[in-house]
């Protein structure tokens, strides 16, 4: 690679290092002004009704206007700014460093701004942070603005809001920032304004739009809710006529997991080969007898458990037949006991045991 290429890779490397440290900057110093601005609000909202004990109230009403603008609440409002333990909520200023000190110099720096507005600009400047962080100060934007001009998030030019409501625009009321939209899962586009491909339309309309996400064994997305609305079905689904996309049950083909002492497990869209009970794979991957597995609860397997009681039970029915007297009852019982053990003995293997029921075997 030629010396000139190098330089060019490292400016381009070095650009985009500057400009997210700058980004990172510019929404740090709109922090710390929002905080100053909340935790002097705070402190309005904390005197707002109270009633000041050492000061001469009643002299400053008289000579000053009303109290709400007087210099003792503006003393007092001032006390309560810088102080994290007068928000009841200050999550958003978690990542702030130093915040303390850097808040307490842009009081030193700025409190003329904060009395032009406690005195003066109330009434025609209500909000404070529009007022001190975004007008004077210029260290925020308003909201759906970013950038060292404010220029507008995507869809705010359009009076909706940023990003359509389903996004975020980076450098949000910062002086920084790219204005471009990270979407919310199941949104894309410039503007999120558009469905992701695993997701299906709802509702749209000029300021709103709301997606769906398609079922799971859909394949190239979706046209409404569930396995009805697939276009296609992925691997491990059928398409069904009435269903929609069903899943397999690849255990019932030939072929699966077909080693020695290894069963299949039917998962959604798929399947697993796994041991046998009292088995486990070995480094060859095959399944080898555990000898470091539980001891069943019962010496013997559970489908010759079963058999023992089959045959056990047939005993003492015609032993008890043979013993006493035969009734049409009895005859029944041998009968039905017959069916069972036979059913037993054509059908019970091992692996056909239930797992539920297997469970009960296992300590």
């Amino acid at each position: 690679m030629s010396s000139s290429r190098v330089r060019a890779s490292f400016s381009l490397l070095l650009f985009f290092c500057l400009s997210f440290a700058d980004a990172d900057v510019a929404e740090q110093k709109c922090l710390q002004c929002k905080f100053l601005v909340e935790t002097f609000q705070a402190g309005m909202r904390k005197t707002e009704k109270q009633h000041f004990a050492g000061g001469n109230t009643d002299w400053e009403e008289r000579k000053l206007g009303k109290f709400a603008t007087s210099e003792t609440r503006f003393i007092e409002v001032l006390e309560s700014a810088c102080k994290k333990e007068v928000l009841s909520d200050s999550k958003d200023f978690n990542s702030l460093k130093d915040i303390n000190f850097k808040c307490h110099s842009l009081v030193e720096e700025h409190e003329d701004l904060l009395e032009q507005w406690f005195f003066k600009k109330q009434e025609s400047n209500p909000d404070l942070i529009q007022y001190f962080c975004v007008e004077e100060l210029r260290r925020c934007c308003s909201v759906g603005h970013f950038g060292p001009a404010c220029e507008p998030c995507p869809a705010v030019s359009q009076k909706l809001s940023p990003c359509f409501g389903r996004g975020v625009c980076d450098g949000d009321g910062s002086r920084g920032g790219t204005g471009k939209c990270k979407c919310d899962r199941g949104y894309v586009g410039n503007s999120c304004n558009n469905c992701d491909g695993h997701f299906y339309l709802i509702v749209q309309n000029n300021s709103y739009i709301e997606c769906g996400e398609c079922f799971d064994g859909c394949a190239s997305g979706c046209t409404a809710a569930g396995p009805k609305g697939c276009r296609a079905c992925r691997t491990g689904y059928i398409m069904d006529a009435e269903e929609g996309c069903k899943d397999i049950n690849e255990c019932l083909e030939d072929g699966k997991c077909s080693k020695a002492n290894e069963r299949c497990i039917n998962l959604v869209g798929s399947y697993r080969c796994e041991c046998s009970e009292g088995f486990r794979r070995n480094k060859d991957q095959e399944c080898e007898l555990d000898i470091e597995a539980r001891e069943p609860l019962w010496l013997l397997r559970p489908d010759v458990l079963l058999r023992i009681i089959a045959y056990g039970g047939l005993l003492f029915i015609t032993s008890f037949i043979y013993w006493y007297n035969p009734s049409t009852t009895l005859i029944v019982f041998l009968v039905v006991a017959t069916v069972c053990m036979v059913w037993i003995e054509l059908n019970m293997t091992e692996d056909s045991v239930p797992d539920e029921a297997r469970q009960y075997f296992q300590q």
